[in-house]
């Protein structure tokens, strides 16, 4: 699921279910949300969206900007 609020320029990606899930800033401007109890990545918040990504909104690559959650994202694409 992706959502974007333009209003404050912030990117809401999600992988999993996040209805039991909490965040953390664990990377510049990039929550990402887990699972309380397997701590799973369900999710990504990325702050400053637009501004930031402008240039290359066509190809975000997720996993450069964070190494950690590659075999979730693999799995969900």
């Amino acid at each position: 699921m992706l959502n974007y609020d333009k209003q404050n320029d912030m990117l809401y990606i999600g992988v999993a279910d996040n209805n039991n899930s909490y965040g953390a800033e664990e990377t510049s401007n990039i929550n990402v949300f887990r699972d309380v109890e397997s701590d799973e990545v369900t999710g990504f918040m990325v702050f400053d969206f637009m501004r930031k990504f402008a240039a290359q909104i066509a190809r975000v690559d997720f996993e450069e900007m964070y190494a950690e959650v590659k075999k979730p994202l693999q799995q969900v694409v």
